[in-house]
């Protein structure tokens, strides 16, 4: 099961670890977006250190392991009503020790 496409990309895409959790990746990008259309929320946040497997995934085609790879805690997506200094908060919360 875990051999079956899923997708495929045209870009890399970049799981590396220094750079999904010091910054913005098309990575975390792109999961933020599926997050974003999946509940029809306006916002979406996403814990860098959730993003795994430390490699970047050259175009072509995705497989599920390499979904479990880049995801592999599972979880769950929340839909909150926030205002927009919450969320403002959060976020620099989650770079306030980044240096």
């Amino acid at each position: 099961e875990l051999e079956v496409e899923v997708g495929a990309t045209e870009t890399p895409l970049n799981a590396v670890s220094e750079s999904v959790r010091a910054g913005e990746s098309n990575l975390g990008n792109l999961l933020a977006d599926a997050m974003r259309a999946d509940t029809s929320a306006e916002v979406a946040i996403l814990n860098g250190g959730s993003i795994r497997s430390n490699r970047v995934y050259p175009p072509g085609t995705l497989l599920r392991r390499d979904v479990v790879a880049i995801h592999p805690f599972g979880g769950t997506v929340c839909k909150v009503e926030a205002t927009g200094a919450v969320i403002l908060a959060a976020l620099n919360h989650g770079v306030g020790r980044l240096g």
